[in-house]
């Protein structure tokens, strides 16, 4: 994932991967990162599977797949995982 133009004087970056057509009625929250520095223009693919993947010093917050209890809570990325036969989910970032 990349990105560019931030504002000026942005001292971080969060950012948030959220499946709004889960079945849960209230979306389903894959993976959430924070504290990611201002300097940073992009991620690696997997970069949220560890916290030493991420850059210094950002963290993996809460998601549903800890409350799931798949990861445990360490940050990591839910990845897609639409139950199997359901309709195409979204993934948004």
């Amino acid at each position: 994932m990349q990105w560019r133009n931030a504002p000026k004087g942005t001292k971080c970056f969060a950012l948030t991967m959220h499946d709004p057509d889960a079945s849960t009625g209230s979306c389903f929250w894959h993976w959430t990162a924070y504290n990611i520095p201002a300097h940073t223009d992009g991620m690696a693919q997997s970069a949220g599977n560890a916290r030493e993947t991420l850059p210094a010093p950002a963290f993996g917050g809460s998601n549903d797949v800890q409350d799931a209890g798949v990861t445990g809570a360490n940050g990591n990325c839910g990845g897609r995982c639409p139950p199997e036969g359901d309709k195409p989910h979204r993934y948004v970032c």
